[in-house]
């Protein structure tokens, strides 16, 4: 294994524990190419630095602190991942698989951004629940997008997202007239005083083409350090899945090498806003979200849970 640069730039080039570098910047190339099983199949994977990590955790903690000083009220808790946790699976990189690092301090971090989209999942299908929206089947939805009709959870999605009166009461009125949705009651007998009332704290929190969210959903930092440990896709069917071939047998099996946060990791989660009510809601709907919907990549194999809530 080699680094693809000058030979006296890289006989001078050494990466003490910095796995973001690594992944992101320093990765080596062996005489075949890019091969994605010597770049990562090895005994020790590039770990956390320990210090850095705690000096990391207390710049953040007082960062989160420093909020109130703008009438701010943080809203913490710390959660343990029950299993391993990829956050950044998808995003374009060489090795075609892909982990979110910290581009200064090579942590893993989970941003944001996703926190916030996964507790808006949890609320939105709260919501859902609670009006009793239909759900459609397969060939229902086949045949609606077909149709280039919208089915009653995205009706509903509609909804919650646009911050004009008039196309709140527009929307509602399709939603009524929904051919799912006419034998409901919850869904017939909701006005718009009282959507907007049901859908109150959910704009709020995160916003609408109107207004901006009032919640701040920080990125979660682990507590300690993570063990980055290799795991592996290995699909059986290639020919199957990318052409017309029946899966059989003879197939070749392809492993995919990736990295992954281990499981019992402790992460640090945090919103902040200058309603308290606000902050309560959102740290209950990201708690529920983490632990049952789950945060990052393959939560259907089980990645992204967390357990042990704090």
């Amino acid at each position: 294994m080699r680094y693809p640069l000058p030979k006296d730039t890289a006989s001078v080039l050494t990466i003490h524990n910095h796995p973001g570098l690594e992944l992101d910047r320093y990765l080596q190339i062996s005489d075949d190419g890019w091969d994605l099983t010597l770049a990562t199949k090895k005994k020790s994977l590039p770990q956390c630095n320990s210090p850095l990590l705690k000096a990391v955790n207390a710049r953040y903690t007082a960062m989160i602190e420093s909020y109130k000083k703008t009438g701010h009220h943080p809203g913490q808790f710390t959660a343990v991942t029950d299993y391993r946790l990829v956050v950044g699976f998808g995003v374009e990189h060489v090795l075609e698989t892909s982990l979110n690092l910290h581009r200064i301090y090579g942590i893993p971090l989970i941003p944001g951004s996703a926190l916030k989209g996964v507790a808006r999942a949890w609320a939105f299908w709260e919501i859902a629940q609670k009006l009793k929206i239909p759900a459609t089947t397969p060939e229902e939805r086949a045949q609606r997008t077909q149709d280039h009709k919208r089915t009653p959870l995205q009706q509903l999605d509609d909804l919650l997202s646009t911050g004009e009166t008039q196309e709140q009461q527009r929307l509602l009125d399709r939603l009524k007239h929904d051919e799912l949705c006419r034998e409901v009651e919850s869904i017939q007998s909701l006005s718009l005083e009282l959507w907007l009332e049901t859908a109150g704290l959910f704009s709020q929190v995160f916003g609408t083409t109107r207004h901006q969210g009032e919640v701040i959903f920080f990125d979660a930092y682990p507590k300690q350090a993570p063990r980055i440990e290799l795991d592996i896709l290995n699909p059986h069917y290639g020919k199957y899945y990318n052409s017309h071939n029946p899966p059989a047998d003879y197939d070749k099996p392809i492993p995919t090498f990736f990295r992954a946060i281990g499981e019992n990791t402790a992460f640090h989660f945090a919103v902040s806003a200058k309603n308290i009510n606000l902050v309560e809601t959102a740290k209950y709907w990201l708690v529920q979200a983490v632990t049952d919907l789950g945060v990052g990549g393959k939560t259907s194999a089980g990645y992204g849970f967390m357990k042990n809530i704090q």
